[in-house]
């Protein structure tokens, strides 16, 4: 009975570990990391969640977006060892404004609503729209070298 038990345990422990993401990201990013895209990125897989707010998700929708270069990322979720993708979001990019002469200019942007405004298509930004999310192949931060890390 007593090496059962030690099995048992020693299984729920690794669980947890591993659960918990004790198994460690073999990326070298984790959630909160800053990415800065270094060649456009096109068609990349832009996925909105929908619902009352952020904990009740009632539905999902999705769209291939371009990303340019020189736009910041921030890495959503540590993603888990061995992952193919990685989840970020965009939190600086150029974006077009108009200036107080009526011109229209481009700055550099961190305000959270005028970056959704130029990412998001007007389709997909409905009154429950709760936050997006941008998947990209974990190749982008080797060979293709798309992807810097930012210190």
């Amino acid at each position: 009975m007593n090496r059962f038990s030690s099995v048992v345990l020693t299984a729920a422990v690794l669980a947890i570990a591993i659960g918990c993401g004790g198994g460690g990201s073999n990326l070298g990013v984790s959630v909160s990391d800053r990415l800065e895209v270094t060649k456009d990125i096109e068609r990349a897989p832009f996925n909105f969640s929908y619902g009352e707010d952020r904990v009740n998700i009632t539905h999902h929708d999705r769209w291939d977006g371009d990303i340019p270069a020189g736009t910041v990322l921030e890495v959503f979720v540590n993603p888990r060892a061995g992952a193919s993708t990685i989840t970020v979001q965009i939190v600086q990019a150029m974006v077009e404004r108009t200036n107080a002469e009526g011109e229209v200019e481009q700055v550099q942007s961190d305000d959270a609503r005028e970056l959704r405004r130029h990412f998001v298509p007007d389709r997909f930004r409905t009154a429950d729209l709760q936050y997006y999310t941008i998947s990209l192949d974990t190749a982008l931060l080797g060979s293709q070298a798309r992807l810097k890390k930012l210190e």
